[in-house]
């Protein structure tokens, strides 16, 4: 083959991926201790044929580079895996046997031990002055990035009647780290490793379910409030300087998630309603970085008194969360119509969902505002990095058991207002000025026929 073509047409290995689980199950004393031991494994292979990529995942360097102004985005990969060990138990106890005045009465505890492991093997570029493209060149150092972490939860709930639950629950979570692989980029963004921590989380939440009814309508209604406390966080950031843009995660300190969540039921004969209500509060706790639009640097004011030698890390705890509304409420009605002479159901449904204001940009989007708002105006790059309170509306006509076959047919219009509004944003305004933005489904109707086959 043609040197000035490796890795473009060569076949990469297909990947094989190992996953085994291995779980028991027992119960003692007629229901009284529920219980469960296992343990996982998995492993996936990188693969190694992939020497050609570095020739499209390239970045502008400037003129002055020897190579056209292109540099590699990474290295050549060249092997290394994905690795996931797991060991875990969880048992549920009857109390009520020793608490009979409380019914249905129990408590469960689990514990998951995780241990994760991601090796990547690399192969450094060297440049062919005459074609512009790269070819392998020595072997580089390998990256590799381990971690453990554990996954608990113990809580407690009671029947305290037929129709009346209520619970509490506490449980923490472990999400692994990671490698970061962006050439050059130590060099240049003080926040890079190559390899990122894994982030941790521990949540609190009580609740109640219930079903009554009021006059001839059948009501369920369920409520719960919850906290979630978050640690080095990762996040995906976009940043440029020193003659490339690197996209890479970090660990982005620590924050903080809480609200409530309603959820209300109603059924009165061909009438159905479901509603819903949720509140949240997400704010960063903690996070002291370098600035990740590059523009804050050693001498500036803003930089923080704790920063590290020769760096600028500033305050980015009032960083917006990116996709998260503060409010969120959604209404569906139905109206059921049995047909005379076995010719099936009609099922009519409008469904109404609204939000408020969220934030569309990722992590950046509050800087992006402080930074380039007095330069492009403040209301256009805000519209840019977020979505104002918007709501839609679906509408939906079923017809079941169509003249008594099994057939299934329905129309349907979604977004029937045509609401224009955006579910996310790519900003690269610190690199090349500009700011993209992916909407969600303008107005659509459709036809939909189902038939059930076998039993």
């Amino acid at each position: 083959m043609d040197a000035r073509a490796v890795g473009f047409f060569a076949n990469s290995p297909y990947v094989k991926t190992y996953s085994d689980e291995v779980q028991v199950r027992g119960v003692i004393g007629e229901d009284l201790l529920s219980w469960s031991l296992g343990g996982f494994y998995s492993k996936t292979p990188i693969p190694k044929n992939l020497t050609g990529i570095q020739n499209i995942a390239r970045t502008n360097g400037g003129i002055y580079n020897n190579i056209f102004g292109f540099v590699p985005s990474f290295l050549f990969q060249d092997g290394g895996h994905y690795e996931e060990k797991a060991v875990y138990g969880q048992g549920t106890l009857d109390l009520s046997r020793f608490v009979p005045a409380i019914s249905g009465l129990h408590l469960t505890g689990g514990l998951r031990k995780t241990w994760s492991e991601q090796l990547n093997q690399r192969i450094s570029t060297q440049q062919d002055l005459v074609t512009g493209l790269f070819l392998p060149g020595a072997p580089a150092p390998d990256v590799l990035a381990k971690s453990d972490g554990k996954n608990s939860t113990l809580s407690i709930d009671a029947q305290i009647t037929p129709t009346l639950l209520v619970y509490g629950t506490t449980r923490t979570a472990y999400l692994p780290g990671g490698n970061n692989t962006v050439v050059g980029a130590e060099n240049i963004f003080p926040n890079y490793k190559q390899t990122y921590s894994p982030t941790t989380v521990t949540d609190y939440e009580a609740g109640v379910k219930s079903d009554f009814s009021l006059g001839g309508t059948a009501l369920r209604l369920n409520a719960a409030v919850y906290r979630l406390d978050y640690k080095d966080i990762q996040q995906t950031i976009f940043a440029s300087g020193g003659g490339i843009t690197a996209t890479f995660v970090v660990n982005a300190a620590a924050a903080r998630i809480q609200g409530l969540e309603l959820q209300a039921q109603a059924a009165n004969g061909p009438w159905q309603a479901t509603a819903s209500y949720s509140y949240t509060d997400a704010k960063f706790t903690h996070w002291d970085a370098p600035d990740p639009l590059g523009l804050i640097g050693v001498g500036d004011p803003r930089c923080l008194a704790s920063s590290p030698a020769l760096q600028c890390y500033i305050d980015l705890s009032n960083s917006a969360f990116p996709n998260i509304p503060k409010n969120k409420l959604s209404l569906s009605v139905t109206r059921l119509v049995e047909l005379s002479n076995n010719r099936g159901e009609l099922a009519l449904t409008a469904t109404g969902a609204w939000q408020s204001l969220r934030y569309i940009g990722g992590v950046q989007s509050t800087r992006n505002i402080e930074a380039f708002g007095p330069l492009i105006g403040e209301k256009q790059l805000k519209d840019s990095q977020t979505q104002p309170a918007y709501g839609i509306l679906n509408l939906r006509a079923e017809w079941k058991g169509v003249m008594g076959s099994p057939v299934t047919i329905a129309a349907f219009g979604n977004n029937v207002f045509d609401k224009a509004y955006a579910l996310s944003s790519l900003s690269v305004l610190q690199s090349l000025g500009t700011a993209a933005v992916l909407y969600g489904d303008p107005r659509t109707f459709g036809l939909e026929f189902s038939y059930p086959f076998g039993g």
